[in-house]
């Protein structure tokens, strides 16, 4: 019984200790995103994350943005 007490607070112990929770980010038209409307969110076979928004694609490295815009011709 004893045994089964001290596994028991062992397990919640490092549980508490090793576990973290995670955060997310918040991305806006300020600085990160061409638009805060975004119609479409896709992940490709490099791990890029592309943002489709009104003003143009957006790629996201895990870092930073890199916006992409259409030329008019």
């Amino acid at each position: 019984m004893l045994r089964k007490v001290l596994l028991t607070a062992f397990e919640l112990i490092f549980a508490v200790c090793f576990t973290h929770a995670q955060t997310g980010k918040l991305f806006d038209a300020d600085k990160q995103l061409s638009s805060s409307f975004t119609s479409q969110v896709y992940l490709d076979r490099d791990g890029f994350i592309w943002v489709a928004t009104r003003n143009g694609l957006n790629r996201y490295d895990g870092y930073q943005f890199q916006s992409i815009k259409r030329e008019r011709a």
